[in-house]
């Protein structure tokens, strides 16, 4: 099952260096993977379970957004055209891939005007929710030509084991807070209330929307560290572990972990607050961001070294370059 969008880049949709904001961008390819999901769970006519009448629907639920690679930049006047399409399914979640491009309107004829910027990773689960309650995960229905390779599986399988280890981690974390205050490294705190104009049709916060947010926190760290202008290069992941409702208030904390000679990265956690009952439910989304800082004339320079002084500053620090072993090893 896939599915295309397209849109005309405007102003506002620009970042400080005159590219197009990465969180623009992240926002389009979770709502043009969202409809190749729901597309294959319409297409198979998958039913709401027994919830004694109360009705409901089962739709696509983003879970996870694997490293997203920015190639190339977008720039107000493209039109940013986005290729989705479901790769691989197992019993309860959804594989699908996009890929997004750049129609060079503006440029001279004979230069490449179909660029591509970004290939993602998304995966989805299927979810019943009626009025009144969520109402948990449902059984995917099989594509009509899944991966037989093994190459699926073993994605599957390994983005699991990613999220339970990012889960373990993130427990230790709420049982051993640390207060911002603490930190000596740069680091950003956000607010933002969920309005129904966030929302989707379940009056859940859509995950391209905190995506949006979240690069922007992060956004605003790398500047504040790097004191120039920066730009999102990579993500390492992407997790969302717990829905976000309208009302709610998001904090988003990004704080910078790891510098190499010419990379930064963030990390950004999302807690979540019910201001009427006063609820807080702490890492409900969790990310990595990569920036480079650019020049007076958008070139590539060294980045300042991160310093880390507390414990817990030294362990980010540690995983975080682990991370960029990682991401050297795949290129």
């Amino acid at each position: 099952m896939a599915a295309s969008t397209s849109r005309l880049m405007l102003p506002d949709d620009a970042n400080p260096a005159g590219n197009v904001h990465g969180g623009t961008i992240l926002k389009m390819i979770d709502e043009t993977a969202s409809i190749a999901a729901n597309r294959h769970l319409l297409a198979n006519a998958v039913e709401m379970p027994d919830n004694g009448g109360e009705g409901g629907l089962v739709r696509a639920a983003l879970v996870r957004v694997e490293e997203t690679s920015f190639k190339e930049p977008m720039f107000v006047g493209d039109v940013a055209r986005l290729e989705a399409r479901v790769t691989f399914v197992s019993p309860h979640s959804m594989e699908v891939t996009v890929d997004v491009y750049a129609e060079r309107l503006r440029w001279k004829s004979g230069d490449s005007r179909d660029v591509h910027t970004n290939h993602a990773v998304l995966w989805f689960a299927a979810i019943a929710v009626s009025e009144k309650k969520m109402l948990g995960p449902q059984r995917v229905p099989p594509l009509a030509q899944n991966d037989d390779s093994g190459e699926g599986e073993k994605r599957y399988k390994a983005q699991k084991q990613q999220r339970s280890a990012t889960t373990e981690r993130l427990q230790a974390r709420v049982n051993s807070p640390t207060r911002v205050e603490d930190w000596t490294v740069p680091y950003t705190v956000l607010s933002q209330a969920v309005l129904p104009s966030d929302a989707n049709v379940f009056g859940f916060l859509r995950g391209g929307v905190l995506m949006k947010i979240m690069d922007s926190a992060a956004g605003i760290t790398a500047a504040k560290h790097c004191r120039t202008n920066v730009v999102t290069v990579s993500l390492e992941a992407i997790d969302f572990h717990e829905p976000i409702h309208v009302g709610e208030v998001v904090k988003v904390t990004a704080f910078a972990t790891f510098t190499s000679a010419r990379s930064l990265e963030i990390e950004v956690t999302v807690d979540a607050e019910n201001v009427v009952t006063g609820q807080h439910r702490h890492c409900a989304s969790t990310a990595f961001f990569v920036f480079v800082s650019l020049d007076s004339e958008g070139k590539t320079i060294p980045v300042p070294p991160v310093e880390p002084k507390t414990a817990a500053e030294l362990e980010h620090f540690r995983l975080g370059e682990e991370h960029y072993m990682a991401r050297k090893a795949r290129r």
